[in-house]
């Protein structure tokens, strides 16, 4: 019994089934008399006790009656997700009527197919979406939803309906095709309210969410095991919902059993602030996908209380089959969670390819058993003789398109689609083996990997990852080198493609139509010269490939400034040659790198600290100023998204050529300054910086507008103000990890050694020895060349310390604020500094993984709007004090 139950409250038997109980409506009459009074059902439409609702289902009955023609055709339902959308389902049973719920979400094709299939005459429908059935060649009738206030209740029979009679029909997906109407008959539902009063311990006193959509066997689910079993339904529209406005309705509504699918719990759980939390809640449950035990904890953590974890496993077919129930004071294991333990009045069955039972832990095809299923696909008797069956008992079953296995303790895991395995290279590859290779790592929230087959051409392996917005985001190449550690060499894809989110269709299914096509790039293994076969052996270590294509680009295969900088330690140390950032952007495929590498040279007369991204026209120039410790490189994905701009990037001085570094973001601007007057004689100047870049481009448009120069756009993205900026040990691992490798000077290899001697183990937990080697690496940054990770940090901390005397001024031009997730400044705070004309842009990226994909993207578009719109003639003074130094 719920801990919050109210002890005056009657008692109500609990239901059982097999029971006395045949029918919904029977069961809803019996919670009805026992606890009238009781708080049923809340929506925006309002709030209804058990005999309010009684009497509303009453009146609208009657209402419909006369309305809908009569037959025994089922009757459509496209509504609102509020109170008449469930008054109504219990209305038209009281008429002894079949409904469907049509999806207001969904495309009208899909509507108009699902009107035809199942042979709908009427539907009923409110002034919301009254439009949405226009049109139609269906011949349907449409029935607008408009009972009036004092409209009366007749004295209507009580149907006398048995459990296996069909209470509605929902419609799946149809992604291999047409859609399929599955019936769903009483039995399966009051089966369902009495496995779910076993698992959730669902009764009186129970405040239940309803975030589910009605068209889905989730929605109507949820109402009759929530109503059945005595307990109060909430209803709330979390499509048409932000994530923040989902948790203050859970606040208000008091909800003690929250249910929803896995997908919004993660952006739930991202919504929520540090420190932030949710009381009451006594059941966190899921369904309708896999979920792993880090998105489990991750919002279990943000719950006041003990809260039990329900992940329920069923199809529209079978509806509940299996929960996985994991106790309040127990953790939730790391990785994808199996399905759980066989629900009452339930059986599996795993079946090998010649229909054998499988031994417990063997793989096979999903069986279920039980009196208990679905009545079968609507008008479709091709489709009920491949799923459904009868054993020689006269229990029926039905044959899921799932792979599982049982192991010997009950416990049900779900290892991918039947449908999932193919050939690559002539081995048998289970692709949800790899998706949950991708889902071990903490970061990942969810990843789908689809086969590529074309005729004549091997089968390919394509990778969608979706990574949390909190954290520094894993590169397709350290993803590739995870898989790598975990999988046998053909079954890691050959493209990893990073997505923000994953596109969905109007059920919340991932649309695989809208994904987008990964670069394809062909791999021979002939006409590669020697020094190809060589340099393109290191990228493909690097980038964690079994090999590279002589045409792939380094960065579209996954490489990032830090395995940029790998590869170039390894290629210059195995060629004996100094190599840049440049001849990488340069010369971007392995053909033309190694090209480079067999002239065996450095490009002497390039510019050290300012890279050419893209060359666009000379009047759309953009200038970009890397933060602290990147290279200039760092700005290629934003540029790649912005088509017929020139843009320069700079990087600090003596990062990857050997020099005295700027000592001050004043010394910083005056040298890039020098370069941008050389390119660009006159404004208007457009300026960009990330992080510690943004105040060097502040400085730099003080500058220019000193001297008499227009500077149409001042953007920094996800920089800090000064006064959080200056606390260097919260940001240090802003740009990730590398192998320190041995530095190729004498000086840097000693340096190296003291700086690991004295302090760098001692790093995590002494703070001012921390400092200490802190303090002495910047000092030698420029001077002593270091390799790998320890470069980076190098120039980081050295930036920090440049940037500790600057006094950033206010500028009341125009300028552009991209702030990631963890900035601490808010508007008002930049107000104090940007006077002018400001646009604040947010993106749900964490700090370095704004330059990156997926969420540069989303920067590009917000910069895009602002570099396109027209410029403001006047150019306002610079204020007083702007120039130092």
């Amino acid at each position: 019994m719920p801990q919050n139950q109210t002890r005056s409250m009657p008692a109500l038997d609990p239901i059982e089934f097999p029971g006395e109980y045949h029918s919904l409506l029977h069961r809803l009459r019996r919670v009805a008399d026992v606890q009238p009074d009781a708080l049923a059902l809340t929506a925006p439409q309002g709030t209804f006790t058990f005999r309010e609702l009684l009497d509303r289902i009453d009146v609208v009955a009657t209402w419909v009656r006369d309305r809908v023609p009569a037959g025994d055709e089922p009757v459509g339902l496209l509504l609102s997700h509020d109170a008449d959308a469930v008054v109504l389902l219990f209305a038209l049973m009281r008429l002894d009527r079949v409904f469907i719920n049509l999806d207001p979400a969904a495309p009208p094709a899909r509507t108009a197919d699902i009107v035809e299939l199942a042979g709908m005459r009427a539907c009923i429908t409110d002034a919301a979406h009254a439009d949405v059935l226009a049109g139609f060649e269906t011949g349907v009738e449409r029935v607008m939803l408009d009972v009036p206030a004092d409209a009366r209740a007749a004295d209507l029979p009580m149907p006398e309906a048995a459990d296996q009679d069909t209470a509605f029909v929902v419609f799946t997906s149809g992604s291999t095709g047409k859609p399929k109407g599955v019936i769903e008959t009483h039995a399966q539902m009051l089966n369902d309210t009495f496995t779910n009063r076993l698992t959730n311990g669902t009764g009186p006193g129970d405040r239940v969410s309803l975030l589910f959509p009605m068209a889905f066997v989730g929605g109507p689910v949820v109402v009759f095991t929530t109503l059945l079993n005595g307990a109060s339904l909430h209803m709330h529209d979390a499509r048409s919902s932000t994530p923040r406005a989902i948790l203050d309705w859970v606040r208000a509504e008091r909800v003690t059993v929250l249910g929803m699918s896995p997908h919004l719990l993660r952006a739930l759980t991202n919504e929520l602030a540090a420190g932030e939390s949710i009381d009451g809640v006594r059941v966190l449950s899921t369904g309708g996908e896999g979920i792993s035990g880090q998105d489990v904890e991750a919002f279990r953590s943000r719950l006041a209380g003990p809260v039990i974890f329900v992940n329920g496993m069923g199809s529209s077919e079978a509806t509940c089959t299996a929960s996985l129930v994991i106790p309040a004071n127990v953790r939730a294991p790391n990785g994808t969670l199996p399905a759980g333990q066989v629900l009452a009045n339930r059986e599996v069955r795993i079946l090998r390819d010649d229909d054998t039972e499988a031994e417990p832990g063997e793989t096979g095809r999903l069986l279920v058993v039980s009196d208990y299923l679905s009545g079968g696909y609507w008008r479709n008797d091709e489709e009920n003789a491949k799923k459904f069956g009868v054993l020689p008992d006269g229990r029926r079953t039905y044959l899921q398109g799932d792979l599982a296995r049982l192991d010997e303790d009950g416990v049900l895991t779900l290892v991918g689609r039947s449908d999932t395995a193919v050939k690559v290279r002539g081995y048998l590859v289970d692709l949800s083996e790899i998706e949950d290779a991708l889902r071990g790592n903490e970061k990942v929230t969810e990843a789908l990997v689809l086969p590529v087959v074309e005729p004549d051409r091997p089968t390919r392996l394509v990778a969608y990852v979706v990574q949390r917005p909190s954290v520094r985001p894993d590169s397709v190449a350290e993803l590739r080198r995870q898989l790598r550690a975990r999988l046998t060499e053909y079954m890691v894809p050959g493209s990893i493609v990073l997505l923000a989110e994953m596109p969905r269709n109007e059920r919340g299914k991932i649309d695989r139509q809208r994904l987008p096509k990964p670069d394809e790039a062909e791999v021979s293994d002939l006409a590669y010269t020697q020094h190809e076969l060589v340099v393109g052996g290191i990228w493909a270590g690097v980038l964690g490939m079994d090999k590279v294509p002589l045409d792939g680009d380094f960065l579209a295969l996954g490489g990032d400034s830090l395995s940029v900088e790998e590869m170039l330690a390894d290629v210059g140390e195995r060629f004996h040659i100094e190599l840049s950032s440049a001849d990488l952007l340069n010369a971007p495929t392995l053909r033309e790198f190694a090209a480079v590498v067999a002239r065996g040279s450095a490009r002497q007369g390039d510019h050290p600290d300012a890279v050419r991204l893209r060359t666009g026209s000379g009047e759309r120039r953009l200038f970009c100023f890397a933060g602290a410790g990147a290279l200039a490189l760092q700005f290629l994905p934003l540029a790649r998204h912005l088509d017929g701009w020139d843009v320069v990037a700079f990087q600090a001085h003596g990062l990857e050529r050997r020099a005295v570094p700027d000592w001050s973001i004043a010394a910083h601007a005056r040298r890039a300054l020098r370069t941008i007057r050389e390119q660009q004689p006159h404004g208007p100047y457009r300026l960009v910086g990330h992080s510690f870049g943004g105040m060097v481009a502040l400085e730099v448009a003080h500058r220019l507008r000193a001297e008499g120069e227009e500077v149409a756009l001042l953007g920094m993205i996800d920089t800090y103000l000064p006064a959080h900026a200056m606390d260097e040990l919260g940001m240090t691992e802003q740009f990730g990890r590398l192998a320190d490798r041995p530095s190729t000077t004498v000086l840097g290899r000693a340096m190296s050694k003291m700086l690991s001697d004295v302090g760098e183990q001692s790093l995590q937990r002494t703070t001012p020895l921390r400092a200490t080697v802190r303090l002495l690496r910047a000092r030698t940054a420029g001077i002593i060349r270091y390799s790998g990770q320890q470069q980076f940090d190098t120039f980081f901390y050295q930036s920090v310390l440049a940037a500790r005397g600057y006094q950033a001024q206010p500028y009341d031009g125009r300028a552009m604020v991209v702030a990631g997730l963890g900035n601490p400044n808010d508007e008002a705070e930049w107000g104090e500094l940007l006077t002018g004309d400001v646009r604040f842009v947010t993106v749900d990226g964490e700090h370095s993984a704004m330059m990156r994909e997926p969420h540069v993207g989303a920067v590009a578009a917000a910069l895009l709007e602002q570099l396109e719109s027209p410029i403001a003639t006047a150019v306002p003074s610079s204020a007083p004090g702007a120039i130092r130094g």
